[in-house]
């Protein structure tokens, strides 16, 4: 094919014709390589200057053309087919191109290693598979690792100022990449021309885990758009007035800034102390809906990293109430059915510079992932041969990768350049070649297979071989010189087997949260293979079954158990094709069919078809590959070298004279020939031999275990001293156990319950953990089992497991799992009565549903554990180590006021109603009631027409603030606490000193009384909401009305900005929440839903979501971007007055015209607490800063103050004095 070549094919023409060049022609036409663009073009200008320097445009055009006609006379009586050509505009040099074309060798000689990679399947005929696109999780989750950093930079600055940015993006840039996890930085401190960018600084923030701000003059009045998942660091690059913005918004600072750093060790220094923060609150959970990550904010309770320079205030967020198993396990959300090339093919030919350039192709195991890569391939490749644009899809099977090279953590060309040494015919191109093709940005790099590589290494060496392919083409992209790269990067295509992964979060985040460093959500595309429908296994049976009746067939494999579902998989349903006649004998006996009996079946038929062949009897053939399958389980890899299965096999032979009975002559060469050329094993290109398939390994695996439970006790434990396989290798156990007659159950039961309660020197060896995994299984898919309860776990590592029975209750009753190590375990429906944990480590375990009544706990490590809806009566706890534990629903929990643990209410629930001491202050109803920023003052307003500050503490009066000629319907701090904001009924808004109580401003313009009032979030701007259908915007320092919003048909009741405060929220008696932007004014969205007027809004921390309490009796969750109804909160027997956030985000507090205050789980929206001591409406509530107190104004005139966990009213507010509340 004719194409414009890229540098490395000209490079490898011009070594052809070293010999047909002179020196000089040899050098100009290098320098005219190096000067390629990703799209393989050369500008012009440039070319005159390298080919034919000097002179002018006319005469180096003249000269140029020249050299052009030498080198194609060279090239052409050379037989080599190259030549240098140009456009043919009549235009200046600048406005020209030139490029080398012919034929691209590389290209063409992967194009043809990838159809041979491709051609290496089964010779029946295929039937294109389906996918879905795994859609993004309703609720996002928290990050796992990594991240992508965003750093803002200033929108105006001089010269110098950007120097400074660009010299700080870079050092963040290089030392980030070299940190463990990584992180990806993005910046707009070289933003190119012609970009729009407003929008790209919102996309970049909005998709970012962390937005890094620059703090220097130039950017102290910047207002950034779009919502952002945590608060913005605000790094010190230039030093600024510490009078120039609240303290607490620098949440770094050093005793220099990065600007006054000596050298570039100090800078690096600086940037490593950056990165600290960085990690540090990317442990901590964002603030979205998603549920919170326990191991993130327990390892970041018991060990904060202390950082250089001034100390920096750090805000932990609340977690009593928060855990990811608050809510049941996040399921696959998937788009429509779609055919799998096809959706491959469009997606790897999607032009858009915008399109997603990564690919995850996942499916469980004999759902055809490798089927689908290949024919994806051989489509790419025959599309090429008629539209040159097509694409190059290079394909790397990942099983050819030696075991070596998986080991050493290799690097891309490290890998890739064991793949083209696997064992190929022909020709390859260098590795350089291939970088360089994929670096052009029109390639598509496949690599089939990761699960293979992945169950051979740990969870973190197989991040990080994940990442060096995942971020492989655009790194490759990134390297070329931004003016000749390409306008997208090679997309990349890798395929896996979903069940590597342990949960769908896992699986999501060894993509992304791994990362993520590396792509975001919105970056790769999931496709997950579906199981086959009717039509594909009519299709495929037509096909492959010369003379079918196909609806005979479909009718026999519908009336067989479970058959119809082991047709659903490509692989299983070839062994169904191959094995009718025998299903339809185990039909007519009425027996069940099962996977493994069509794994055996298959075993049999492919030894039946080697017979007269075999040199060792074929039942020892298959006990061969069943302790093979194991030894090679036992050895940690997938594959032996020839020599070392051979002599393993000798030494399997030699220990078993009772085999060696039937062959009256030793044959070792036959049988090494037999061995190797058994059907169930492969050779692979680097000359090791493996199982054809990893599912025949499993089978073989299984059939060992269940040998091995019919041998005497000590030698079923010596074979069962493995490592935990995986779960396919447990189901297939499972089945075969199914099979057994009584007598041989009965058997099996005995020995599975000798391994599991019989253990050497009372501690857990691999067999009892292996004997538990297989108890899970068998719970969950109902096979066969011994009594689980009694069982000896002492010392055993259950680190990270899934502990449950499925559907039904699993129980563990007096079982001894002392000393063991449950970390981040997730134990749910689980009888642990009696159980033995002492000492155990229950470090972010979570325990839910289940009994551990009468369970010893002595010395027992706690930190993080969640315990919800559990039963704990007698548990004993006795030097255990609590530390942010919680007790959620649970019976009898520990006392509330034990060191280290959060209660929440028993499942009796808890009202109090004690009567607190009262102090004289307002003389009418408290209409609202706010805390200070830092939490130790509480603003009440008033209908006596004042505003008063109290001690958050003692509930001493410290100000009034005396001035409305009405009602004072509402106030709120300034972000620095300094300032104090009114709304009166008067018809204005009032600004008042906080330390010395006196009026600064006075706001007046509305008509009518105003309800309610806020700051912005840098305190340069408040909004007020008023009767008289409008809602108005003013400067905080001069007074000046700056923005008068129309919109709502009647009074507007409340007013909120968004964090960032691009934008902010009024809501109104018209029944609608609407969002305006921030700067302009304009109308963004109308939440409209409530069947009544909405009386109070607000912003979820982190701007994603907002929260509105309507007259209708319900509190409603809208999604802050798209406008969509999330939850719904509805509980009160009346009007919802007011809502709150609490500041992490995860619950949801409610005031009721019922004269309850309500907290709600924001995830999913379970009722947690009923706070009643009211007499009458509560119009208000406020969260704590820290979250861990509520306060409640109401229609009886007195504030109160609640612990926010227990639910229990404290002692440091009382009654106003109002309507003859008594004292207590």
């Amino acid at each position: 094919m004719i194409t414009r070549l890229p540098r490395q094919a000209v490079l490898r023409y011009l070594e052809r014709l070293a010999d047909d060049l002179t020196p000089r022609q040899a050098q100009r036409l290098a320098g005219l390589a190096d000067l390629i663009d990703g799209d393989g073009r050369i500008p012009m200008a440039d070319a005159l200057e390298v080919a034919t320097p000097g002179g002018g445009d006319a005469k180096a055009q003249d000269a140029f053309r020249k050299f052009r006609a030498a080198f194609d006379e060279a090239a052409a009586e050379a037989d080599v087919g190259v030549r240098l050509v140009s456009d043919q505009r009549k235009a200046p040099p600048r406005d020209r191109v030139c490029w080398f074309e012919g034929e691209d060798l590389a290209g063409d000689e992967l194009a043809a290693r990838s159809r041979r990679g491709a051609d290496r399947r089964r010779g029946d005929e295929t039937v294109t598979g389906t996918v879905s696109e795994v859609l993004p999780p309703t609720a996002p989750e928290a990050g796992h690792g990594g991240g992508v950093i965003h750093v803002e930079v200033a929108r105006k600055a001089s010269d110098h100022v950007r120097r400074r940015e660009r010299e700080f993006v870079d050092l963040l840039s290089e030392q980030a990449s070299a940190t463990p996890g990584g992180y990806r930085i993005t910046s707009l401190v070289a933003a190119l021309l012609g970009t729009d960018l407003e929008g790209e600084r919102r996309r970049l923030r909005e998709a970012s885990d962390l937005v890094v701000e620059l703090d220097c003059a130039a950017s102290r009045l910047d207002v950034h758009p779009g919502a952002t998942t945590r608060r913005p660091l605000r790094i010190a690059l230039e030093g600024v007035a510490r009078g120039a913005r609240p303290a607490p918004e620098i949440v770094h600072e050093t005793s220099r800034p990065f600007s006054q750093q000596p050298d570039r060790r100090a800078k690096v220094a600086f940037v490593q102390r950056v990165l600290d923060v960085i990690a540090e609150v990317l442990q901590a959970p964002a603030a979205p809906g998603g549920p919170l990550e326990p191991e993130k904010w327990a390892r970041g309770m018991v060990s904060r990293p202390q950082l250089g320079g001034e100390p920096v205030t750090s805000q932990v967020g609340e977690t009593s109430l928060s855990s990811d198993a608050l809510t049941e396990p996040a399921s696959r959300r998937l788009g429509e059915p779609l055919p799998a090339v096809a959706r491959l093919v469009t997606w790897a030919t999607e032009p858009s510079p915008g399109a997603r350039h990564l690919c995850a192709l996942l499916g469980d195991v004999g759902m055809g992932k490798t089927t689908t890569a290949q024919l994806f391939t051989l489509a790419l490749l025959d599309r090429r041969e008629h539209d040159p644009t097509v694409p190059l899809p290079i394909l790397f099977d990942l099983r050819d990768l030696p075991a070596r090279v998986v080991r050493e953590t290799a690097g891309l060309r490290q890998i890739l350049q064991a793949l083209l040494d696997a064992g190929d015919l022909g020709r390859v191109p260098t590795v350089d070649e291939v970088l360089g093709l994929v670096a052009s940005g029109r390639c598509v790099l496949i690599f089939d297979g990761l699960d293979e590589v992945l169950v051979h290494l740990e969870p973190h060496a197989g991040q990080v071989f994940t990442r060096t392919l995942w971020r492989a083409t655009e790194e490759l992209w990134r390297s070329q010189p931004a003016e000749s790269r390409a306008d997208r990067p090679s997309k990349l295509l890798l395929s896996c087997r979903t069940h590597y992964f342990r949960s769908i979060r896992d699986e999501a985040n060894h993509f992304t949260g791994q990362h993520r460093d590396g792509p975001t959500g919105t970056d790769y595309l999931a496709l997950l293979m579906l199981p086959f429908g009717e039509e594909q296994v009519r299709a495929y049976l037509a096909a492959n079954v010369p003379g079918a009746d196909v609806d005979r067939l479909l009718d026999l494999i519908g009336s067989v158990h479970n058959l119809r579902e082991i047709a659903e998989r490509p692989l299983t349903l070839r062994m169904i094709a191959e094995q009718l006649e025998t299903i339809e004998q185990a039909k007519l006996a009425g027996h069940t069919v099962r996977a493994v009996d069509l794994y055996g079946s298959f075993v049999r038929q492919w030894l039946e078809r080697d017979d007269g062949k075999h040199s060792l009897i074929p039942d020892h053939k298959q006990l061969l590959m069943e302790h093979l399958a194991a030894q090679l389980w036992r050895s940690g890899r997938a594959s032996w070298g020839v020599a070392d299965v051979e002599q393993w096999m000798l030494e399997f032979l030699a220990g078993r004279p009772e085999l060696q009975l039937h062959y009256p002559a030793r044959a070792p060469a036959l049988w090494k020939e037999d061995l190797r050329t058994a059907t169930f094993l492969v050779r692979h290109n680097d000359d090791t031999f493996g199982f054809a398939h990893t599912s025949l390994r499993e089978y073989f695996l299984a059939r060992y275990l269940e040998r091995a439970l019919q041998l005497p006790p000590e030698q079923a434990r010596a074979s069962w001293q493995l490592a935990v396989p995986s779960p396919e290798t447990l189901d297939f156990l499972g089945q075969l156990l199914a099979r057994h007659d009584d007598r041989q159950k009965a058997q099996s039961r005995t020995a599975l319950a000798a391994i599991a309660t019989q253990p050497p020197d009372g501690r857990a060896d691999a067999a009892a953990v292996l004997a538990f995994a297989y108890t899970l299984a068998a719970a969950r898919a109902g096979h066969p089992d011994h009594t689980p309860a009694g069982r000896v776990l002492t010392g055993a590592n259950l680190a990270g497991w899934r502990i449950d029975g499925g559907t039904r209750r699993l129980s563990l009753r007096g079982s001894s799992l002392a000393g063991a190590n449950l970390t981040a375990a997730v134990i749910r429906d689980v009888d642990l009565a009696g159980t033995d944990l002492t000492a155990a480590t229950l470090t972010r375990a979570e325990i839910h549903d289940s009994s551990l009544r009468d369970a010893d706990l002595q010395r027992t490590e706690l930190a993080g554990t969640i315990f919800r809806n559990c039963d704990l009566s007698a548990v004993r706890w006795t030097d255990s180590t609590a530390h942010y534990t919680q007790a959620l629903f649970c019976t009898q929990p520990p006392d509330a006021l034990r060191a280290g643990w959060l209660v929440a209410p028993t499942e009796a629930p808890h009202a109090t109603h004690a009567r607190l001491t009262s102090f004289t202050g307002h003389r009418g109803w408290v209409n609202g009631g706010v805390w200070s920023p830092d939490g130790s003052r509480i603003l009440t307003a008033s209908e006596d027409g004042s505003a008063r500050v109290w001690d958050g503490v003692s509930g001493q009066e410290l100000l009034a603030f005396a001035g409305h000629g009405d009602e004072v319907n509402g106030g709120a701090w300034s972000p620095d606490g300094l300032r104090v904001l009114t709304a009166g009924g008067d018809g204005v808004a009032r600004v008042w000193d906080a330390v010395s109580g006196q009026e600064l401003l006075i706001l007046s313009g509305h008509d009518g009384r105003v309800w309610d009032v806020a700051w912005s979030p840098d305190g340069s701007r408040v909004l007020t909401a008023g009767a008289d259908g409008s809602a108005r915007m003013w400067d905080a320092v001069s007074g000046q009305e700056l923005l008068i919003l129309s919109g709502h048909d009647g009074r507007v009741w409340d007013v909120a900005w968004s964090p960032d405060g691009s934008r902010f929220l009024t809501v109104g008696a018209d029944g609608s929440a609407r969002v305006w932007d921030g700067v302009s004014g304009q109308k963004l969205l109308i939440f409209a839903g409530h069947g009544d007027g909405v009386n109070s809004g607000v912003w979820s921390s982190d701007g994603l979501r907002v929260l509105t309490a309507g007259g209708d009796g319900v509190a409603r969750v809208w999604d802050a971007v798209s406008g969509q109804e999330l939850l719904t909160f509805a509980g009160h027997s009346g009007r919802v007055w007011d809502a709150a956030w609490s500041p992490d985000g995860l619950r949801v507090l409610t005031a009721g015209a019922d004269g309850v205050a309500r907290v709600w789980d924001a995830v999913s929206g379970q009722e947690l607490l009923i706070l009643s001591g009211h007499d009458g409406p509560v119009w208000d509530v406020a969260w704590s800063p820290d979250g861990s107190r509520i306060l409640t104004t109401g229609d009886d005139g007195s504030v109160r103050v609640w612990d926010a966990v227990s639910g229990q009213e404290l002692p440091s507010f009382a009654d106003s004095g109002y309507d003859g509340v008594t004292d207590g």
